[in-house]
């Protein structure tokens, strides 16, 4: 029944751009509203461009079956996929070829200089002696890649 929902809900959505201005295009992300988006597009003879910040299979085998499943009912007119140290690039590029883009997300070292200790921040962050410290915006977890030890 959620599949039906998700693609009269996209037509909805659509439907309200057009009565405004017919779109050049449709963007999503997540895959539920690429592949439900996608649909939409097809109907309504318009792009659709899907991004996607890895793959549902990193947190259960029943969300990455749920994954593959959708992917295979349609696909958006271009992907792009974040390399995320998972295996989704792979996957997607498997699943819909040359219709992927894979993309990296890394600090621009020549445009982002490291800039001198903050040591307030440390100390109220309870963190000491800290020659380099990372913020991720993402989860760390063994499906991307991420070891304790780095």
């Amino acid at each position: 029944m959620e599949p039906l929902i998700q693609v009269l809900y996209s037509i909805s959505v659509y439907s309200s751009l057009r009565a405004l201005k017919k779109p050049d295009i449709i963007h999503t992300h997540d895959i539920s509203q690429a592949v439900y988006c996608s649909i939409v597009g097809k109907i309504f003879k318009i792009p659709v461009v899907g991004m996607l910040h890895g793959s549902t299979s990193a947190y259960s085998p029943v969300n990455g079956m749920y994954e593959t499943i959708l992917a295979k009912l349609s696909s958006p007119s271009h992907a792009f996929v974040l390399d995320d140290g998972s295996e989704a690039p792979y996957k997607f590029k498997k699943l819909w070829g040359d219709k992927v883009s894979i993309v990296y997300h890394a600090i621009d070292t020549e445009l982002f200089n490291k800039l001198p200790t903050n040591k307030g921040i440390l100390k109220k962050l309870k963190i000491e002696n800290a020659e380099f410290i990372v913020l991720s915006t993402s989860s760390l977890i063994t499906v991307k890649k991420y070891r304790a030890s780095d």
